[in-house]
């Protein structure tokens, strides 16, 4: 049994086959699966008709999920409004998600023998039909990530410690965080090692 919800997704977003670590790309001629370095990211455009919404590619210039006429396979176009440009995203009751066509009332399959994303009868049971939807993790415009060497890192962080206008400045716990994860963070504050 398929379950309908209508799902506003206002960011940008992963689709990953929902039982290996593969996410939907089209690194070559076909939609196919990939891995995450090849992976394309999606953003859902509303039709203004619920349940039927615009797949767009974000990475393959703003192109949209279409369907071939001819085939079965599923293709990236440029958008047009059209029957077989909609989608409805539905959340099964496992946190799993089926992509069906709202022309065809098929659902988006991955057929590992063409190794391409086809559109077939849509199947409880199809392990083929079931992605996981992951969210894009943007980077905030006010955080800057800049490689540096741990070793110096850390010789910079006791120098800061020792020097005491950079201590009264920043304060002893952001002299503490600078190069830490958060991960790293609460271990330390927990007294913890990830050592």
């Amino acid at each position: 049994m398929l379950i309908f919800i209508n799902i506003i997704i206002c960011y940008k977003f992963y689709l990953k086959k929902a039982d290996d670590n593969l996410f939907i790309g089209k690194p070559a001629n076909n939609v196919t699966l990939t891995e995450f370095s090849q992976a394309d990211i999606f953003e859902l455009k509303n039709s203004q008709i619920l349940n039927q919404d615009i797949i767009i590619v974000t990475t393959k210039d703003d192109k949209v999920f279409d369907l071939n006429i001819h085939g079965r396979n599923l293709l990236y176009v440029r958008s047009m409004d059209k029957g077989n440009q909609f989608f409805s995203i539905q959340l099964r009751s496992d946190g799993i998600f089926k992509i069906q066509s709202n022309s065809t009332m098929n659902c988006l399959t991955f057929n590992p023998k063409a190794s391409i994303i086809e559109h077939i009868e849509c199947e409880d049971s199809n392990k083929e039909q079931n992605f996981l939807i992951q969210p894009v993790e943007e980077k905030k415009e006010n955080e800057l990530f800049i490689p540096v060497n741990r070793l110096r890192l850390e010789a910079l962080k006791r120098a800061a410690f020792n020097c005491k206008e950079i201590k009264n400045e920043l304060g002893a716990e952001a002299i503490a965080e600078l190069g830490e994860t958060d991960v790293e963070t609460e271990a330390r504050i927990r007294g913890h090692s990830l050592i």
